[in-house]
């Protein structure tokens, strides 16, 4: 297990991106991994399916019981499994891009590394306080909550790349986008646009869109904390 990372190790935003350098390298990667990222894909969606049917046949079956306690214990059991292997299967998707950036194929071990549970409690609690911070925002004045969703908008990345916990990623994420906010707006229009073209295709040009924009989001992730980008 490596070492927790520390706030300190993220640069303060200085670095420059390029939204047309990013849509090409997410078009480029996706060109490259485009049946290993939809294999992933298809095998994430089939294990939350499984899991969920799985779940509900088992409350389901366990509701004839009569019992209501047995029905709320196997409702929360199969709701804490569906979390659980949903929190999994994310973190899975975060090392999968993690992988793509340094140069690397990404493949099903990111999703089955061990090592992914060390990050398991971290991105439960950056996701809580994130999820707050930006609903928050957007009940009170709503442009506070636009601004708070940019300012924390790389996480959930960070905890599991810098192995922060929730509190230090957030402010990690802070640090990492001072100054970029506005840019990271517009990144983030014109990426709506190219999925929003995607869907026009068909539905089925999502299949290229989607993965492009994630891995174009990486791509600007990388620029902005200086990291070695292949």
């Amino acid at each position: 297990m490596e070492r927790a990372g520390h706030v300190e190790s993220i640069d303060s935003g200085d670095w420059k991106f390029s939204i047309i350098e990013s849509l090409s390298y997410g078009f480029a990667k996706t060109k490259k991994f485009f049946w290993i990222t939809l294999g992933l894909y298809i095998l994430a969606y089939l294990a939350i399916y499984i899991v969920n049917f799985a779940g509900g046949l088992a409350v389901g079956f366990l509701a004839g019981s009569g019992s209501l306690y047995v029905l709320v214990a196997a409702v929360t059991v199969a709701f804490l499994i569906s979390v659980y292997v949903y929190v999994m299967i994310a973190l899975g998707w975060r090392r999968v891009f993690l992988t793509v950036l340094s140069g690397k194929a990404p493949a099903l071990a990111c999703f089955l590394d061990a090592d992914n549970h060390q990050y398991f409690w971290q991105y439960i609690g950056a996701s809580i306080l994130q999820t707050l911070i930006v609903a928050v925002g957007t009940i009170l004045f709503i442009i506070p909550g636009i601004v708070w969703h940019y300012t924390y908008m790389f996480t959930k990345l960070i905890v599991v790349d810098k192995k922060l916990g929730p509190t230090e990623a957030l402010a990690a994420s802070r640090k990492l986008v001072a100054g970029q906010r506005l840019n990271l707006f517009v990144w983030s229009l014109v990426m709506a646009g190219v999925n929003i073209i995607g869907l026009l295709c068909l539905g089925i040009g999502l299949l290229v869109t989607v993965p492009t924009t994630y891995y174009a989001y990486v791509y600007v992730y990388g620029k902005l904390s200086g990291k070695k980008i292949a």
